[in-house]
Order: structure tokens, then C-alpha cells, then sequence
């Protein structure tokens, strides 16, 4: 199996190489394999969670949190933090916002480690870690599925044809983001295509504020072709009930008014 974090990763990851050999000593998941659930974990991360950090002494990784109240989103979390850490997350409100909180600073380390950011995305610079771009199907399958459970939206209609449908995929940057903002959403559509799923973009939409004044700018996918609504059904899907309903909806329209182009 291939690793995506080594022993010796980690203990190099620590100022201190002391601390991160006793911690290597002390966990059971070391070194960290790819999997088909790790994949799936990344995605919720990047799309509606965080790995939070110090804000006191060193910078380092502190907790994982994970915004979505979404109950079967919140039961594939805890389901894959039991599989590999062994862990079980606590409730957490984030504003009026029940999510889930792991406040293990050594998962939040070696998740940090797979390449996903630390802090506040909008304002960073990543990509798709290339474990997953390089992975199998599956690993990019199950990567997609839990983004776009995330950052995409229902399935909905273009126009008034009866079998025209859309799936949108929005990120927000800073304005000195945007270029890594437009590579990361350049590298989902590289993926996508190898299902047979053809997207527009990326865009960039419009200009948003957050509530501490911060501009950011909003990129944009979109899939709205039809043979690559049907791909995205049969190879993504969603793990949403009624993302999942939706697009049911849209592939029986498409399915039964027109013959699909490529």
C-alpha cells in the first residue's frame, strides 16, 4: 500500500524532533496509508472544514472542525475517524452551527501533512494533494464526492428545456489568491474529465465581503452538459439525501426527453 504519511514525516514535522518521536511512539496509525476513507476525509476538510492552528507560541496544527450540521455528512465523518484514528469527534457549535470538533492536535498534524492548509482557506495557497490526483479512480471518486457534498450545489435548471441541468462548484480568494484559487479548481476539472464529466470554468463571478470586512473574489465550475450530468451519477454522486434526490430527479428528465450528447 502506498503511504501518504511516514513515521518519519511526522517526527520531522515537530521544531522539536524529541516531541514528535515520543508522539510517533505513542499513536497507531503510523504511517498513514491511502485509502479510499482518507481520500473522502480530505474532501470534507477542504470543502466545509478547517484544521485550526496555535494561536500562541509555535505555529503548529491544534484541532480539526467540521461545519456542516448535515447528519449523514457528520455520520461518514465519525464513521471514517473510528476506522482509521480510532477517535470519536465531539459536538461542537460553531455560531448556530452544530458541527463536529477533534481537538487532537496529532490527527490535526498528520492531516496537515496529507497537504491540506491550515487557518482561514480563502487566504492560502494549495492544490488537490497529489496522492489523490495520482490515486486510483476510486481515491478521486470518493475525494470529489465529499467536495462537492460540500462546496457544490443542488443539481438545478439552466432553462426551460425539460433535460437542461447544472452543477456548480464555487471557491472563494482573496484577490491575492485568486491564481491558486483558479489552479485548484483547474485540477478538479482535470479530474472530472477523466469520468467523462465536462465543466465550464473556472469563472470569476462576483465579489463577496465577509463579516470582518475581508473582500474575496467567487470562482466558479460548472457541469451542465448532459452526458456529464449522467457521468457525474453513475462515477460521483452525492452522499447528501437531497443533493442525492435531486440529481436522481434530473438524470430521469435527461434519461427520458433526450438522447445525451458527449
Amino acid at each position: 500500500m502506498n503511504v501518504v504519511v511516514s513515521k518519519e514525516q511526522f517526527i520531522n514535522s515537530y521544531r522539536r524532533k524529541c516531541n514528535g518521536i515520543k508522539v510517533s511512539q505513542q499513536v497507531e496509525w503510523l504511517p498513514l496509508f491511502v485509502s479510499n476513507e482518507l481520500s473522502e476525509l480530505v474532501g470534507c476538510i477542504l470543502s466545509d472544514g478547517s484544521i485550526e492552528h496555535s494561536y500562541t507560541g509555535t505555529y503548529r496544527p491544534k484541532r480539526i472542525d467540521f461545519i456542516s450540521p448535515n447528519k449523514s455528512i457528520q455520520k461518514r465523518i465519525r464513521y471514517i475517524l473510528q476506522k482509521i484514528f480510532k477517535v470519536k469527534p465531539e459536538e461542537h457549535y460553531f455560531r448556530d452551527t452544530l458541527g463536529l470538533r477533534i481537538k487532537n492536535a496529532n490527527i490535526a498534524r498528520v492531516i496537515w501533512l496529507c497537504g491540506i492548509p491550515m487557518g482561514d482557506k480563502t487566504s492560502q495557497e494549495y492544490d488537490v494533494p497529489s496522492w489523490i490526483k495520482n490515486g486510483t479512480q476510486d481515491i478521486k471518486s470518493f475525494f470529489l464526492r465529499a467536495y462537492f457534498d460540500g462546496d457544490g450545489s443542488k443539481p438545478y435548471k439552466i432553462h426551460k428545456s425539460k433535460a437542461s441541468f447544472g452543477i456548480r462548484l464555487t471557491l472563494n480568494k482573496t484577490q491575492n489568491k485568486i491564481k491558486s484559487g483558479i489552479t485548484f479548481l483547474n485540477s478538479i476539472k482535470n479530474i472530472l474529465r477523466e469520468f467523462g464529466i465536462e465543466s465550464l470554468g473556472p469563472y470569476q463571478r462576483k465579489i463577496c465581503y465577509r463579516k470582518n470586512g475581508t473582500k474575496t473574489i467567487m470562482l466558479e465550475l460548472i457541469i451542465c452538459r448532459q452526458n456529464s450530468v449522467l457521468n457525474f451519477n453513475k462515477y460521483i454522486n452525492f452522499h447528501k439525501p437531497e443533493k442525492k434526490k435531486m440529481l436522481n430527479s434530473c438524470v430521469q428528465n435527461i434519461t427520458l426527453n433526450y438522447n445525451p450528447r458527449k
